[in-house]
This record gives structure tokens, sequence and C-alpha cells, in this order.
């Protein structure tokens, strides 16, 4: 459903590519029988997405029988796979239509990050309030962002570090807390990583700057 939903092509595609190590678990011998257990997941499939992911397409439903006599036409394995992938690839392509796809689980999962950047967050977290799984969050964002969770996290917090370093009434290691990180020292690492120089250094070039 995952990939129904903000999947790739080639990442279908890819899941598909495991279509022979389903068939197996039929224990189905006969080309017929192949036909018609492919038919029935790929119906399964279907009512799954209604289900779980609100598809509305409901053709293949009233009109079973035309879906059934496309796959009748294929009769190897390798044919039926990928005839049942053109249909998941179709069902894929009207399910993000109708949705909006992916850039909305990203915008979300940014929206909890911006907003609970202060706590101990962490990517199972955050993909629990989004509905997906931390792998399936994980590989969005890197598309969507070009970084990782984690990296789009520490960005945020060190951005918030650095806004806040301008209030002399915070020490540093009180800034630390504040945006997130229980360990100053860990905190003042990252800082000089991203900004070249140390939370003490940076306070004193913006202190210099205002004089």
């Amino acid at each position: 459903m995952e990939i129904l939903k903000y999947g790739s092509d080639k990442e279908l595609r890819e899941a598909m590519a495991g279509f022979p190590k389903l068939v197996k678990t039929w224990e189905v011998k006969h080309p017929k029988d192949l036909q018609q257990r492919t038919f029935e997941w790929l119906l399964d499939v279907f009512r799954t997405a209604q289900k779980t992911a609100g598809w509305k397409e409901s053709s293949w439903e009233k009109h079973p029988i035309a879906l059934w006599e496309h796959l009748e036409r294929f009769d190897t394995l390798d044919s039926l796979r990928e005839q049942a992938t053109e249909k998941l690839a179709e069902a894929a392509e009207s399910i993000k239509a109708q949705s909006g796809s992916r850039s909305q689980i990203v915008d979300e999962a940014q929206r909890i990050i911006h907003e609970l950047y202060q706590e101990n967050l962490t990517l199972q977290m955050v993909a629990e309030r989004v509905h997906v799984t931390p792998v399936w969050l994980s590989k969005l964002f890197k598309k969507e962002t070009d970084k990782n969770f984690l990296e789009y996290l520490t960005d945020v917090r060190l951005q918030n570090a650095a806004e806040r370093l301008g209030d002399l009434r915070y020490k540093v290691y009180q800034i630390s807390y504040m945006v997130g990180y229980q360990d100053p020292v860990h905190f003042a690492k990252l800082f000089k990583r991203a900004y070249g120089c140390t939370p003490q250094e940076y306070r004193n070039s913006r202190s210099s700057r205002h004089e």
C-alpha cells in the first residue's frame, strides 16, 4: 500500500520482482489456476487500497470480468507478473492523483519537526504521526528534501540555536537543552560542524557586529 500511495514506478517494479515468491505460496500447478489466483490477488490489493488509502476508483469492482478477461490472455508467470505490475501502476497513478501523494506526508512530518524539535524526537515517533513506516518516511524525506530525517532535524535545531544565541539571558548550555540536546558537548560539536565555529564564538561574533 505504501508503494502504491507514495512510491515511484521503479519501486513498484522492484517490489513486483518478488511476485514469483508469492506465487510459490499459492502452490498452483496449472496456468488457469495461476490466472485465477493472480486475479483474486489483484482484487484483494484493490479492496485494501479502497479501505486504507481511500481510493475512489471502482470500475474494477463494477466490471471484474474485464480484468479477468485481460489476465486470461496471459498464461506464463512472467507475463502475468508484467500484467499485474501494469494494473498496479495504473492504480498507483490514480491514487496519487487523488491524494496529492508523497509531498503531503513530508510536509506534515516537517511541520511536526518544527513544532516538537525541542523534544526527544525520533523517526519512529514522527512516522507514527504521519501513518507510514519509519523506513518509508526516511526514503520520502531523502527524495523530497535531499536530507535524511536526522539531518533535517539537526538543521532545524541548530538554526533555532543560532537565533537564541543572540539572547544573552541564556547560557550556551541552556540553549543546548532548549533546542533538544541534553549533552552540551555534543551540541557544540554539531554546531561547529555546521557553522564553522563554536556556539560561544558565534555569540561573540554576533555581539561584536551589533556594537
